[in-house]
């Protein structure tokens, strides 16, 4: 483990919290100059690695392993990243409540369309934006990385975005800002909802989709989404089930795995409370039912 030294006053200080497939690779691209980077880890590592088809690459390395122990000069920092799993971020508290300050922007790369209920009491009064991320990145060991495909953030089209916009800017992180987030934000959970159980539960990547009975499964768990989606404001429909299902068959995207496969795998808890179980809470509010979310999350309760 390396020392984490003092930044400059020019030099805005980053943490990630969550040093995990997705913040490693997200913190890696923080371009030096425009931010150092601490890794908030369970377990220390002296070199990050990221894998990737544009191409592999080193970045900085600085790790904070104990929330009790952040140095006086490592608390209210400019940028937080949370991307501890769902299921973990009530862990993440103590980090927070050092890491943030009502001046600190905050940005979730967490799944799941409770991100603001879950996160705002955790973050001191900062500034947070809510994201859908696109992006296939695998933690292999700690410090190493592999990343497929492209790697995209979806976030409401307000000031902060632009921010975090201006901080990729130049590497391979694309920002998109939506005028309608709402939308996207069902949308990444229908993604999700239909590719991570299912993944999950039979331990196949993500070519189990093209099984047909499967498809027919994952096109079904979509569509059960749809009124929960519109009754929120989402401008989702039939064709939108279409669309995505299609993309996630894709013959390229055969190999490509999920996190919740790869924590079924490895035998840790499954994020499927904030995915699946999102999802029946929303219904129950709404009167309405989900009988297939219902039941994934209680196959995958069980196999925890």
């Amino acid at each position: 483990m390396t020392a984490v030294e003092t930044a400059g006053p020019q030099r805005p200080r980053c943490a990630v919290v969550g040093a995990g497939g997705i913040g490693a690779f997200f913190g890696a691209q923080v371009p030096p100059a425009r931010g150092q980077v601490a890794y908030c880890a369970r377990r220390p590592f002296t070199r990050l690695r990221v894998e990737s088809e544009i191409g592999p690459f080193d970045a900085p390395v600085h790790c904070l392993i104990d929330p009790h122990s952040v140095p006086a000069d490592w608390r209210g920092l400019d940028w937080v990243f949370v991307a501890v799993k769902a299921q973990h971020t009530r862990s993440a508290e103590p980090w927070l409540a050092r890491l943030c300050s009502p001046s600190s922007r905050v940005v979730s790369l967490q799944n799941g369309i409770e991100q603001r209920e879950v996160l705002t009491p955790l973050i001191r009064d900062a500034r947070l934006l809510e994201t859908a991320v696109y992006c296939g990145a695998e933690l292999r060991e700690p410090g190493l990385v592999h990343q497929r495909g492209g790697a995209r953030i979806v976030a409401e089209d307000v000031p902060l975005a632009a921010e975090l916009a201006e901080l990729f800017a130049g590497t391979a992180v694309v920002v998109e800002r939506s005028p309608d987030f709402r939308t996207e934000a069902w949308r990444k959970l229908m993604v999700n909802a239909a590719a991570n159980g299912l993944t999950a539960l039979t331990r196949r990547r993500m070519g189990v989709l093209q099984v047909p009975e499967v498809a027919e499964l994952a096109r079904a768990v979509m569509t059960e989404i749809l009124p929960l989606a519109r009754a929120d404001g989402a401008r989702l429909t039939s064709e939108d089930v279409d669309g995505l299902l299609a993309t996630l068959q894709a013959p390229g995207s055969a190999e490509a795995t999920t996190s919740m496969y790869q924590d079924r795998l490895a035998g840790r808890p499954t994020e499927h409370e904030a995915i699946y179980g999102a999802v029946v809470r929303r219904a129950e509010r709404l009167g309405l039912d989900a009988p297939l979310h219902r039941a994934i999350g209680a196959l995958l309760t069980g196999a925890c």
